[in-house]
C-alpha cells in the first residue's frame, strides 16, 4: 500500500516510472533470495548446534522431553522468524534508500509537512506485531527471573528502558532514507518561498504604505502564499510525526503491564496512568 502509493501521489515523475519499477524488481529478487535464506538457515542451525553442545545432558534434566522441543524446535524456529523479520526491516530500508535516490517530485509547501511524504507514516504499522513480541519474549524473561529469584522490577528497570528504546529506534530507521532529500528539499524551500513572500509583501507595501502602483499586481490576490511559504519553513526534515512512534512505542510497552502487576496492583497501576492523562 505504501510503495504502490508513490507513483499514484505524483511523486514518480513520468520520466522515472521505469526507475521506479526497476527498483521494485531489484529489492524483489533480493526478497527471494536464495543465498540469503541459506545463510539465515545456516545461522539457526549453528546457533542451534552451538546451544546444544552448552546445555546440560538431557539425561539429568526431569523433562527430557520439554528440553529437547524448546532447544531443538521452539527456540530455532523462534530465531528463523525474528531473523526474518529483521531481513524484511533492512529490505525496507534498502527500499526506501533506492527510492530516495530517484527524482521525486517533493513539494516544500505540501500541507503534510514532509513534501509529500507524509504518507510514509503509517509503515512502521507493518512491524507492530514483531516488536509487541520481541518485548513480549523479554518481559517473559523478565518475569521468570522475579519469580524464581524473588527480584523486584526496579532491578529490570535499565535493560526494560534500553529494550524499548532499542525497538522504537530500530523499527522507526526506514524512515530516515529520506532524510537527505528532505533536507535539501526544505533548503531549496526556504529560498523559493521566502523569494515568493518577498515579493508579495513588498508589493503590499508598495500599494498601500507607499501609495505606488504594484505592476506586479497579480501576486498581491494570491492569499494562499502567505500559508504556503509557512509551511515550507516548517517542514519537517523526517517524514515522522506522533504516530510513528505510537505504533511502535505502544507495542513495545504493553508487555511491561503483566510484568510490573508482579508487585504493583493493576488497579493501582491504572488509576496513576489514568491520573497522569488528565
Amino acid at each position: 500500500m505504501v510503495v504502490g502509493n508513490f507513483p499514484v501521489s505524483g511523486l514518480i515523475a513520468a520520466g522515472e516510472q521505469t526507475a521506479f519499477a526497476a527498483v521494485i524488481s531489484r529489492t524483489k529478487r533480493l526478497r527471494d533470495s536464495r543465498l540469503v535464506w541459506g545463510i539465515l538457515a545456516a545461522i539457526v542451525v549453528l546457533s542451534t548446534a552451538v546451544a546444544s553442545t552448552r546445555s546440560p545432558d538431557l539425561a539429568s534434566v526431569s523433562d527430557g522431553f520439554g528440553h529437547t522441543w524448546a532447544s531443538l524446535v521452539v527456540r530455532p524456529l523462534f530465531l528463523l522468524m525474528l531473523l526474518a523479520w529483521l531481513w524484511r526491516l533492512v529490505l525496507v530500508w534498502v527500499l526506501f534508500l533506492r527510492i530516495a535516490r530517484l527524482d521525486l517530485q517533493l513539494v516544500p509547501s505540501h500541507p503534510d509537512r514532509a513534501g509529500g511524504l507524509g504518507f510514509l507514516q503509517i509503515q512502521p504499522a507493518a512491524f507492530s506485531l514483531v516488536v509487541f513480541t520481541l518485548s513480549s519474549v523479554v518481559c517473559a524473561s523478565v518475569a521468570q527471573q522475579m519469580m524464581e529469584g524473588h527480584l523486584h522490577l526496579v532491578q529490570f528497570k535499565g535493560p526494560l528502558v534500553a529494550l524499548v528504546a532499542i525497538l522504537s529506534v530500530l523499527f522507526i530507521c526506514p524512515l530516515t532514507a529520506f532524510g537527505p532529500r528532505l533536507r535539501r528539499t526544505r533548503l531549496r524551500g526556504r529560498f523559493e518561498y521566502g523569494t515568493l513572500a518577498g515579493r508579495h509583501v513588498r508589493g503590499l507595501h508598495q500599494r498601500w504604505i507607499e501609495g505606488k502602483t504594484v505592476e506586479d499586481d497579480a501576486i498581491l490576490d494570491a492569499p494562499e502564499i502567505g500559508p504556503a511559504a509557512d509551511v515550507a519553513t516548517r517542514m519537517r526534515t523526517l517524514p515522522l510525526g506522533l504516530q510513528p512512534w505510537l505504533v511502535v512505542v505502544i507495542p513495545a510497552v504493553l508487555p511491561l503491564l503483566p510484568v510490573a502487576t508482579l508487585e504493583i496492583p493493576l488497579k493501582e497501576i491504572l488509576t496513576k496512568v489514568l491520573g497522569m492523562l488528565t
